[in-house]
């Protein structure tokens, strides 16, 4: 028989047991308090006591709550991380952030005091920085709300990362923190998990106030039907084993019929519409190619990253370039204001001296326009104007030679009476003449 450890059926991924009929049913059957319930749909196997919601054997204890506990741990265990198989998640919550811690602090220590724990054992300055005591006793109260019948063992380094992990929590908690679960570098991973487990707790609680809407007895009975009908798919999946068994005894390696058959009666029993398996399949395909087109994106994002930051560095550049530019062009416009300035009061200035000279050649105008004398009587007055100005300078220069004579003439006299008179008139005359002649000289040389 060919081995294939995971068989797809009807969209379910289940988990095929290698073991023979035998053993496969003697996990349904109903044994010791040890026994392991098989659920083909999550391919997993919990302690019956913790399926059925705590110790004890059957329904002995299986009250209303005790099935609605036992679902949901058993819902908790299901392919809450199936998809992710062994990878580990990264966690990405900022435990070590001063406003988010205190903020975590604040959330636990408020539900705690709502659920009834004792107030004296806890404040949010207390979980500030707690006890490993202190730690212990808020994952007991926390994890009794979901298990009652909890009890914290002394080798809580083990237990605790064992029930989280059971529970799915999606960040791993090594036994090494453990020992040091109250330290200030490990305080702020164990506050993440408390807090998760805290909104765990919420969840459960949600489910079980919705539930109760119902009733006890029914809840009971819906979450009787959903056992009855895993354990109908364990053995119709325990029936296709030897099926397929018997036939490979004799020769037939396909199967397909078998597995056919096995997907109709597993989808009666889960009363799956194919429509919606349709629908639902072809989502999941949409979703595949999207998650492919992301996962491509996010391959060329690198690249696109590094043309962006070139991109953005030339345009920083071409920025600061024009910023540059319209420096120069501010210094340039002010330098063109301050010679506009001074052109408009050049302009100014001449308009100014343009009214002069317009009101001068209007009031010339209005003169000319006012003379009665015609332009030949005007010029022939301007000859006269010239002619009489010449004659002035002739007379003018006469009277001074006239000037210049008299006073030779009086100078010789002068000096004829003062007491010369082996001196001639001519010399004294030259005498007289050349002495004005070189005041005259030296007049004008000063």
């Amino acid at each position: 028989m060919p081995k294939a450890p995971r068989n797809d059926v009807a969209g379910v991924t289940m988990q095929r047991p290698s073991t023979s009929r035998g053993a496969s049913a003697q996990r349904v059957k109903a044994g010791g308090s040890n026994r392991e319930l098989f659920t083909p749909l999550s391919g997993r196997r919990l302690p019956s006591s913790l399926a059925r919601g705590g110790g004890g054997s059957g329904h002995a204890s299986g009250s209303a709550m005790s099935v609605r506990r036992s679902s949901f741990l058993n819902r908790m265990a299901m392919g809450r991380s199936a998809a992710k198989g062994g990878e580990k998640t990264k966690d990405t919550r900022p435990l070590h952030d001063k406003i988010y811690f205190q903020k975590s602090t604040k959330q636990l220590c408020e539900f705690l005091l709502e659920q009834g724990f004792e107030s004296q054992l806890i404040n949010p300055r207390k979980l500030q920085n707690p006890t490993t005591h202190d730690i212990l006793q808020i994952f007991s109260f926390l994890y009794q709300m979901i298990e009652p019948h909890y009890g914290l063992i002394d080798k809580y380094e083990e237990e605790i990362p064992r029930l989280l992990k059971d529970l799915q929590y999606p960040f791993p908690l090594t036994k090494s923190s453990m020992y040091t679960i109250a330290a200030p570098h490990t305080w702020p991973q164990v506050l993440g998990a408390l807090t998760w487990l805290m909104e765990t707790v919420k969840l459960y609680q949600r489910c079980c106030t919705n539930m109760s809407l119902y009733g006890n007895d029914e809840s009971a009975g819906i979450f009787d039907k959903e056992e009855k009908r895993e354990q109908k798919c364990t053995e119709l999946f325990n029936n296709y084993v030897d099926m397929t068994y018997i036939q490979f005894l004799q020769g037939a390696d396909d199967g397909g019929a078998a597995k056919r058959d096995l997907s109709r009666q597993i989808k009666g029993v889960h009363e799956m519409d194919e429509l919606l398996v349709h629908e639902l399949e072809r989502e999941k395909h949409q979703f595949e190619e999207d998650l492919a087109n992301i996962e491509n994106m996010k391959a060329e994002a690198p690249e696109k990253l590094k043309a962006l930051h070139q991109d953005l560095q030339q345009w920083l550049q071409k920025q600061e370039n024009l910023q540059k530019y319209i420096s120069e062009m501010e210094s340039h416009k002010s330098s063109l204001r301050q010679r506009l300035d001074t052109v408009e009061s050049t302009i100014l200035e001449t308009d100014l001296e343009h009214q002069k000279e317009t009101a001068l050649v209007d009031h010339i105008k209005i003169q000319l326009e006012a003379q009665t004398l015609p332009p030949c009587k005007v010029e022939k007055l301007k000859q006269q104007l010239k002619d009489l100005e010449t004659a002035e300078v002739e007379l003018t220069r006469a009277a001074e030679e006239n000037d210049f004579q008299f006073s030779l003439e009086e100078k010789a006299a002068t000096l004829s009476e003062v007491g010369a008179p082996f001196l001639n008139r001519d010399y004294v005359q030259s005498v007289v003449l050349h002495g004005f002649l070189q005041a005259v000289i030296s007049k004008s040389i000063v």
